[in-house]
């Protein structure tokens, strides 16, 4: 077959393509986690929530006691009996939050309204805060270069519209990306300046969450006000006055992005999810099964994130999906994730009827290395994944019998790019696994026949 690429091969290859990224970090000189207590604290309503965030933390303390009472090699029959016992405990947490809500809200206008008048009080306040905040960032994101020649010539070249000032959604793709060079290369600024930029982005951005959510227990206080006897509206107007910012999501660029994007607070479970799915410091992928509710926002927010988190220009990620959903969530994650992250979802499908032609299978091996180096990432099916691997056994298991004509050439050439490319997938690829119990059925296998029909 002549001579195999090895894994450090491969690795010099990416490192010729690779721009050197220069990772940049906020300080948590502030409070990360953010909340609306202050809101019931100065009307005298400390009393609810006290006993909700009581509640709120004895419910989480019951949920991780049952998790760590879950054996590492349990029967489904046992762990239905955890989840039975955690559901017992979810029921009776939203229950309790339910009756808190009817004892303070249900029917008492005078609450409500107090609660109405603090908060559009806190509204105005906050949007002051943001405003001032954001022209403050706006005018040190468009410093204009130092010398002053360079100086001028920006200044006519923003006149003559050749170039433009940057805007809101230009310093929120920067912030994301967290990568001082990027910065460098959009401003005129010096590093101790884009560490303040960025700094300044990740607690305006705090700040407008903050505003998002008094904006949201706004209007639900107007349709409770409306219907003050509606347990259903009651309780939606406590549930978003007492969502919370939680510190792990505070802390994190992508999901704060994410939250703000979407005018959400990242649930703590799909925040707890996540986290565990994010390479450590070291950079050590740790493998876990994480499982989500039906609308916990698994494909609309977990697998974004995650796949934002491991596309660090070094890591092939690989989002495997049933094969009926793969159109559907190709669609949709390509478009979250461009609209959050300009980032790239690709869709990828091979089987055994695809082209392997060398010059084919070239431009795939070219075409995974592009998918690392631009930092996007993959969706395919557990099927194309193992078609990969059972077309490059199916071409050495068969070599071709005439040796003296070009084909043993040409089947040496594919055999070679089809171990490089599964070198890559081995070494560079990084799995999550959608539906795992489905993808990983040790029943369900794809397979190759052989022989004479």
């Amino acid at each position: 077959v002549g001579a195999l690429s090895t894994p450090l091969a491969i690795q010099a290859e990416l490192d010729d393509k690779i721009k050197p990224r220069e990772p940049i970090y906020v300080h948590h000189e502030f409070e990360a986690h953010i909340n609306l207590h202050d809101v019931l604290d100065e009307l005298d309503f400390k009393k609810f929530k006290d006993a909700y965030v009581t509640n709120t933390s004895e419910h989480q303390g019951a949920l991780d006691k049952i998790r760590a009472q879950i054996p590492e090699n349990c029967t489904q029959t046992i762990l239905r009996g955890f989840e039975r016992a955690a559901g017992r405990v979810e029921y009776e947490s939203l229950q309790y939050e339910k009756q808190l809500a009817c004892d303070f809200f249900k029917g008492n206008i005078k609450n409500l309204q107090a609660l109405q008048n603090k908060t559009q009080e806190k509204i105005a306040i906050q949007e002051t805060l943001v405003t001032t905040e954001w022209s403050i960032i706006e005018q040190l994101a468009n410093t204009p270069p130092q010398e002053p020649k360079d100086a001028e010539i920006y200044r006519i070249a923003l006149a003559a519209d050749q170039i433009s000032e940057l805007t809101f959604k230009d310093l929120c793709g920067l912030y994301v990306q967290e990568d001082f060079a990027q910065y460098r290369e959009r401003t005129h600024l010096n590093d101790t300046q884009i560490q303040d930029l960025h700094q300044s982005m990740h607690e305006h951005l705090h700040h407008q969450l903050r505003l998002q959510q008094l904006n949201r227990v706004k209007e639900a206080l107007e349709e409770a006000i409306d219907a003050p006897d509606d347990e259903s509206k009651i309780v939606s107007l406590t549930q978003k006055l007492m969502q919370e910012n939680i510190e792990k999501a505070g802390q994190h660029t992508a999901q704060m992005f994410l939250q703000f994007s979407e005018n959400i607070l990242l649930r703590a479970r799909q925040s707890e999810a996540l986290t565990s799915l994010y390479p450590t410091a070291e950079g050590e992928v740790k493998e876990t099964v994480e499982k989500v509710i039906m609308g916990g926002g698994k494909s609309t927010v977990v697998l974004p994130l995650w796949a934002k988190a491991m596309a660090d220009g070094s890591a092939l990620p690989i989002i495997e999906v049933p094969r009926a959903l793969l159109p559907t969530n190709h669609t949709d994650m390509n478009q979250t994730s461009f609209e959050w992250f300009g980032q790239r979802a690709h869709k990828f499908q091979f089987s055994r009827e695809s082209d392997c032609s060398s010059t084919a299978l070239c431009q795939l091996y070219e075409f995974f290395h592009d998918v690392i180096t631009n930092r996007e990432y993959l969706i395919t099916t557990g099927e194309s994944m193992q078609s990969l691997e059972l077309k490059y056994i199916e071409l050495l298991d068969n070599p071709p019998t005439d040796s003296g004509s070009n084909v043993q050439q040409i089947w040496s050439s594919q055999v070679h790019t089809l171990e490089q490319i599964l070198k890559l997938i081995k070494s560079h690829g990084r799995a999550m696994i959608d539906e795992v119990h489905l993808g990983l059925r040790t029943k369900q296998k794809l397979n190759y026949t052989a022989g004479n029909k």
